[in-house]
């Protein structure tokens, strides 16, 4: 067993908003050539969605997160604290991003801000939690003399 500090709603919510640019970014270079032919709304959110799947799918699986969770310093982490498989991961980020954004209202985002054990929808129903990746320590603490 194994204790983890849970990230929080801001925490959680910066490393989502570095993602998403990253989405944008990897999604503007692949699209770059096709900009002219597919209307913004159309099928380029469409290509959006789809790498954005892709990014969260791969990053998670293969380093248990996501370039916004590496600088925030946070990881997905499974409740029973065993290894994240790809069922897990394909349930959390299609369907469980799929039900948290809901209407593009994100209600199941902003539910982490008011649950107990900080989960969004897609922790719930995918039963993982977001964590710190390091506890508490005095590491980034000085001593300032008075």
């Amino acid at each position: 067993m194994r204790t983890y500090r849970l990230a929080g709603f801001w925490t959680r919510f910066l490393a989502y908003m570095i993602d998403i640019l990253t989405i944008v970014s990897i999604s503007g270079i692949i699209l770059r050539g096709y900009a002219k032919e597919i209307p913004f709304l159309g099928i380029s959110m469409v290509s959006i969605g789809i790498i954005g799947f892709i990014y969260f799918t791969v990053m998670t699986k293969l380093l248990g997160q996501t370039l916004g969770k590496m600088i925030m310093g946070i990881k997905v982490v499974r409740i029973d604290n065993k290894e994240l498989d790809w069922i897990t991961l394909v349930y959390r980020e299609g369907i469980g991003r799929f039900i948290s954004q809901l209407l593009g209202l994100h209600l199941g985002y902003i539910w982490c801000g008011f649950s107990p054990r900080k989960q969004t929808w897609h922790d719930s129903i995918s039963d993982t939690y977001v964590v710190f990746i390091d506890e508490l320590t005095c590491k980034h603490m000085i001593e300032v003399q008075e």
